[in-house]
């Protein structure tokens, strides 16, 4: 819409200039035209000059029958005033001259003016063949002062001429302009629609990164939020869940059996939340810390593989890896790595069938190590891809939908990308690329995550 209306002025611009342009050329040939009369009659009257009166007389009647003049339909003579004298031609009106023509004409040049018989003087060409075309003939009046030997004006003559090779002069002049200004119309509004074009596609894509920055911002914001309700609760947790642990330890060893399993149970379940709460811990601890080694990839898989190996037993999947990977990576870097694989892996785990498997992988590019994913399950609804890393979105029965949100934040802390790579009827996979960071060199490694 914006680049239509752009259009439209530039072609009202285009009409605007060709318009003023045709105007100003017009009365250029007919000021030339002007021109030529005057000449032609100046130069006759210093010819009659030395005689009487009667001799300025015969050289305008001379001057109206050069052959240079394009066919004189009538010449009349005027006083200084502008009153009507008398008729040079049988053809010639009575009427005086109107004030504006005086006013142009005691400026001292040929006065011109274009137009039909009937426009410049219904009495100068009487229409004798009753056809009404005489009075539709082109005609150009010109009004010459004649000025005494001193070079005052003492009269005024007027010519009134056929137009007719002036008109196909202006013709060919319109349509040369109208050549003219299309051309500049197609040239200019290419050009303006190429350039607004790219104008309003950095503007959309401005808006669009905007947007994107917005949301990512917001999200970042409730994922904080989330992180810091996460880090309070782990704190509360922590001390009460050792002593629970305990309790039920103790519980476990009782004389019922039947009893002596729930309470087994109840050991395992706590262990496991200890478990996950010292990793966290740890990798809070480590990052804040000094030591500072790296681990291999398949070391990484390995650890990851180990801790998620009891969880994928009990929903009757099978865990597989590979690695294609050998660049060591910095503690921080894997601890961090190794909690957003792991929501990953149980994910991928809870969403595969009965007797799946869900696939690990590790590769690496000159610039990235890319930790891969996938399941075989059904695929992610379209609603859930819509907001996939969006806080406390979920359809997973029980699922709080944090563990993607935090995931992701959790990939951007160490300068990675988390996204979904592919998801359908054959499976979901997730990629977790890392950069590799300016200054990371080899080195060995001394011990593992967590």
């Amino acid at each position: 819409m914006g680049i239509l209306l752009a259009l439209v002025l530039l072609a009202l611009a285009v009409d605007f200039t060709r318009n003023s342009l045709r105007v100003q050329l017009r009365d250029q040939l007919a000021r030339r035209e002007a021109s030529l009369v005057s000449g032609l009659l100046n130069e006759k009257l210093r010819l009659s000059r030395g005689g009487p009166f009667g001799d300025d007389l015969v050289a305008l009647l001379e001057t109206a029958v050069l052959p240079e003049l394009p066919g004189v339909q009538s010449l009349n003579l005027y006083d200084t005033n502008g009153t009507f004298n008398a008729p040079l031609s049988l053809l010639g009106g009575d009427s005086d001259l109107s004030s504006r023509q005086i006013e142009e004409v005691r400026k001292g040049a040929p006065v011109s003016r274009y137009g039909t018989a009937e426009e410049l003087d219904s009495d100068a060409a009487p229409d004798l063949s009753g056809t009404g075309l005489a009075g539709r003939k082109p005609m150009l009046e010109v009004i010459v002062p004649i000025r005494s030997a001193d070079g005052v004006p003492e009269a005024y003559a007027k010519f009134l001429l056929d137009a007719s090779g002036l008109k196909a002069e202006y013709e060919s002049l319109d349509a040369t302009l109208r050549r003219q200004s299309r051309l500049a119309f197609l040239l200019a509004g290419g050009a303006m629609t190429v350039a607004l074009a790219f104008v309003f596609h950095q503007l959309a894509e401005t808006q669009r990164r905007l947007i994107r920055v917005n949301r990512e911002l917001t999200l970042a914001a409730k994922t904080a939020a989330v992180g810091a309700v996460t880090s309070h609760l782990i704190h509360g947790l922590k001390n009460p869940l050792a002593g629970l642990r305990q309790f039920v330890s103790t519980g476990a060893k009782g004389p019922s059996r039947e009893s002596g399993v729930e309470w087994s149970e109840a050991a395992d379940s706590t262990r496991r939340m200890q478990a996950m709460i010292d990793a966290v811990t740890g990798v809070l601890r480590e990052d804040s810390g000094l030591i500072r080694y790296e681990i291999s990839p398949q070391e990484l898989l390995d650890h990851l593989v180990q801790r998620e190996a009891s969880f994928s037993r009990e929903n009757s999947v099978r865990l597989e890896s590979s690695v294609k990977a050998g660049r060591p990576i910095p503690n921080r870097d894997a601890n961090v790595s190794l909690l957003i694989l792991e929501n990953l892996v149980r994910n991928a785990v809870q969403a595969s069938p009965s007797g799946g498997v869900v696939r690990i992988r590790a590769t690496e590019t000159p610039e990235t190590v890319e930790f891969r994913v996938r399941d075989d399950g059904g695929g992610l609804p379209e609603s859930v891809r819509e907001r996939l890393f969006t806080p406390v979105v979920t359809e997973k029965e029980g699922g709080t939908g944090l563990g993607l949100a935090l995931s992701q934040q959790l990939a951007r802390s160490l300068g990675a990308t988390l996204e979904l790579e592919e998801t359908g009827p054959r499976g979901t996979e997730f990629v977790l690329r890392l950069g590799l960071r300016e200054g990371r060199t080899p080195g060995s490694t001394e011990a593992g995550p967590g």
